[in-house]
């Protein structure tokens, strides 16, 4: 396989129960070439403790005392990745060790695709999430649902950085933006049918926020329409 570099990156907000199993999960990965850029937004937990307390120099920690949100840490990081492939990695789940590798192998040996993502185990589970159509085209269901998982991505710099990184106005629902933003650039983005991550939805959102989520949701569908009629 020819080398490429692969650059994670990890926000998180007071993950002290999740974080550690995170970290180790990319770090026990059989592809090795990468590093590790996390971001700690501003937890008021022992999560920062937790980070710190790795010792690997792949890792390279930022802290902030201001709590900025998911998709202003994810650009900084973006910013900061010198690696041909960028990786994401939420701080409550974790990936399979051999997450990187399939992926990676993928992309190049497929020039044509930006990116990839995988289906995920769900925590404490052998349900398998997300649950897609063989028959209807990802370009048609991504108008309905969002069928990638967001921390199982895997992109190429170069095509993170033309689409202009993460939409800053998007709050929430910024993986949805940004999935939109790559078809309307005509950019392919391939679902590898293997679960490679393991998603935890025992967090999920509260009431406020999910409404939030929905509203940002349509926004990206407006734009994208707009923008294709």
């Amino acid at each position: 396989m020819k080398n490429g570099k692969i650059s994670v990156i990890m926000s998180c907000y007071n993950s002290e129960k999740t974080v550690q199993f995170a970290i180790e999960s990319i770090l026990s990965q059989t592809q090795t070439n990468f590093e590790f850029l996390i971001f700690d937004d501003g937890s008021n937990d022992n999560t920062l403790k937790i980070i710190e307390s790795f010792n690997d120099n792949r890792i390279c920690v930022f802290h902030s005392k201001e709590n900025l949100g998911l998709t202003k840490r994810l650009n900084f990081l973006a910013h900061k990745a010198n690696g041909q492939f960028i990786a994401r990695q939420d701080s409550d789940d974790f990936s399979l060790t051999g997450r990187f590798q399939k992926q990676l192998k993928f992309l190049l040996a497929n020039d044509g695709y930006a990116a990839c993502t995988s289906s995920s185990y769900l925590k404490n589970s052998i349900n398998i999430h997300p649950r897609l159509s063989k028959y209807l085209p990802k370009k048609f269901i991504i108008l309905f649902k969002n069928p990638f998982i967001h921390g199982a991505l895997m992109i190429r710099s170069k095509d993170l950085k033309e689409v202009g990184y993460y939409n800053p106005i998007y709050k929430y629902s910024q993986d949805y933006k940004l999935y939109l933003d790559l078809y309307k650039k005509k950019k392919k983005i391939k679902f590898l049918l293997d679960p490679l991550y393991v998603l935890d939805l025992n967090g999920a959102i509260s009431t406020d926020n999910y409404l939030l989520q929905k509203f940002y949701k349509k926004k990206a569908i407006k734009s994208y329409l707009r923008l294709n009629s």
